[in-house]
This record gives structure tokens, C-alpha cells and sequence, in this order.
């Protein structure tokens, strides 16, 4: 992806108040195991794992990694990914990665 449109993507994603960067629970996280692409890292509002969790977007789909403590034995571990075709798929799906779930609680 070229600069200009990582620009637009965290535009977009900004506006609909996603926050960027990864849910640490130490603030020591590495980048090992992540792939040598440019996506731009959206910030989970919780962890799957008792760990650290992120999101890579990048033009046509999203991948949510995992990293399990201790942090400098491990490496990021790819979960799922979803690909979207259009901004309303990316916002949705995003949504439903990012936030935690709250079941019937909500």
C-alpha cells in the first residue's frame, strides 16, 4: 500500500473512532512474527489471550494476531483473518474484532 492511502484508511478509521496500535498488557510487545507489509495496527479494546492482541488492516482485508506471555518467547500468531470489499463490510467486521464481545448483555 502506498502512503496516500494508508492516509485514507486511518482517516476513514479515525472518524469512526477505532484507536491504532496493539492491546498490550505489559507495553513491551516486539513485532516478531508480524509480516513485513505496510497495514496500519488497530487497537483491540480487549485480548483473546492472556497476552496481547492487534489488528492489521490493510486494502482488502483485516488479520487479528495474537501473542501469548512471556513476550520475548513468542512470536505474533495469526488467528483469522476476513477479507471486505467495501468500507461498510471493513467497519462491520472491524467491529466486531475490536470490541469485546458483550452477548445479550449489551
Amino acid at each position: 500500500m502506498d502512503k496516500v492511502m494508508v492516509g485514507k484508511i486511518k482517516k476513514f478509521l479515525a472518524e469512526r473512532e477505532f484507536k491504532f496500535g496493539m492491546f498490550d498488557m505489559t507495553q513491551t510487545v516486539h513485532k516478531i512474527g508480524l509480516p513485513n507489509k505496510t497495514y496500519i495496527l488497530v487497537k483491540p479494546e480487549y485480548s483473546l489471550v492472556d497476552g496481547s492482541m492487534t489488528i492489521l488492516v490493510s486494502a482488502d482485508c483485516m488479520a487479528r494476531y495474537t501473542l501469548l506471555k512471556p513476550y520475548m518467547h513468542h512470536e505474533w500468531r495469526l488467528n483469522k483473518t476476513i477479507p471486505y470489499s467495501n468500507k461498510s463490510e471493513l467497519v462491520r467486521d472491524l467491529s466486531k474484532m475490536a470490541k469485546e464481545p458483550k452477548g445479550p448483555w449489551a
